[in-house]
């Protein structure tokens, strides 16, 4: 999930490939796009052009793309099957000066093709494919790129705009330049594709087959790939950054809002409690009354009232659960001006128990307690859950309620 996240921002959901070629004497550009929709490609769409300005008209700002550079001014050979790819150039084109060429090298398992290009005749593309707006992530040289749809087309012999390949067990084993133009129409699924777009559409392949380059200019392509993400970031970060803060001064809006109208409820609440007054002045005297109730409640407990609750909790076995402790239950109902009636000296405590047997040894255990001078159980039946119910009376001794 992360790294489809990470591809969206990078690349969107539109992918190019270029062939930069030179086409019935002339230089063109053929091009290929595509949607990504559930890691497939989708939706392409040809087109021709001759100019780089016609592209830029056709295609989104800051697109990025593959190229393919397959000019008069790249010189292709074949040459016999050697491991090494400086040693396939040497042999292919003997003192050529690395410093001024770019060189790319196709090995079979027959032979290898080895393509070659000034520098600054490939710079020049670039750079004009740059001003138009278009952002080169990476480019190659020949028809290497072919090598990546050369299964899916499974023919013996490929014409794209400026090669004729011959294949073999899905291998190039010989090429020629397509003097002829000859322009045919290859089945890939369930399209079609004129031969004059295969190295641009196998370019879109590009961004999910990370093939070994053997070429002098894998760090430019490499430098190309993230100064291109580095513009993305750069795009889309003002983009996000600019919605977050249009998103935050709109929650800001809200939020005043919000507590401004609060404010205005607040306002009339208070006005609404200073109407009311008089009602709550009105009833403070049945309040201090009341009150009085309390703090005769309070001041009758017993300072010892925690430690007696803690010690019946700790001899408490598992399989006992408290629904109720009443210390010093009242006599009677509390009534205004009436003396409160309460056992001074007694607790009442009701709950439930699952294990009879822990019940019985619980009471004996609370018998012995030297400030108990009485338990006993004044309920205890079984309910529908398989728990007993019970409540119990614990007497106090008065020397104890006392202190």
């Amino acid at each position: 999930m992360i790294s489809k996240i990470k591809t969206y921002w990078n690349y969107g959901n539109t992918y190019c490939g270029i062939e930069v070629t030179t086409y019935e004497g002339k230089q063109k550009l053929f091009t290929v796009t595509a949607k990504k929709k559930k890691e497939e490609f989708s939706d392409f769409s040809y087109n021709e052009f001759s100019e780089t300005s016609n592209l830029s008209d056709k295609t989104a700002n800051n697109q990025h793309c593959y190229v393919t550079i397959t000019t008069d001014k790249v010189l292709v050979k074949e040459i016999v099957f050697v491991q090494d790819k400086q040693k396939a150039v040497s042999m292919a084109f003997p003192g050529l000066s690395l410093t001024e060429f770019y060189y790319e090298v196709i090995f079979t398992k027959f032979n290898c093709f080895v393509a070659v290009c000034r520098k600054e005749e490939v710079h020049l593309i670039l750079k004009d494919l740059e001003k138009h707006k278009i952002d080169v992530i990476g480019f190659q040289l020949g028809f290497s790129a072919i090598i990546n749809l050369i299964p899916l087309l499974k023919q013996e012999r490929i014409y794209t705009a400026s090669y004729e390949l011959s294949c073999t067990e899905n291998q190039i084993n010989s090429f020629s330049q397509n003097k002829e133009q000859i322009n045919n129409h290859y089945q890939i699924e369930d399209s079609k594709v004129a031969s004059n777009y295969l190295i641009a559409l196998s370019g879109i392949f590009n961004y999910v087959i990370n093939r070994a380059s053997n070429s002098n200019f894998e760090e430019e392509n490499n430098a190309s790939n993230i100064l291109q993400k580095q513009k993305t970031f750069f795009r889309k970060g003002i983009l996000v950054g600019v919605g977050t803060l249009l998103l935050l001064l709109l929650i800001n809006f809200f939020v005043f809002d919000s507590n401004f109208n609060r404010l205005q409820v607040t306002q009339e609440e208070v006005q609404l409690l200073k109407n009311q007054q008089e009602n709550y002045l009105s009833k403070s005297a049945s309040l201090e009354k009341k009150e009085q109730v309390v703090s005769n409640i309070l001041t009758s407990g017993s300072s010892k009232t925690s430690f007696y609750i803690n010690r019946i909790v700790a001899y408490k076995p598992h399989s006992i659960l408290f629904n109720s402790i009443v210390y010093q239950p009242l006599k009677k109902a509390i009534r205004p001006d009436k003396p409160i009636n309460f056992n001074k000296n007694k607790i009442i405590i009701s709950g439930e128990s699952s294990n009879q047997m822990d019940f019985s040894s619980w009471i004996e255990a609370l018998e012995i307690l030297d400030w108990t001078s009485e338990v006993s159980v004044t309920n205890y039946g079984a309910s529908k859950s398989n728990l007993a119910t019970f409540e119990i009376s614990i007497i106090l001794k008065k020397n104890e309620t006392k202190q």
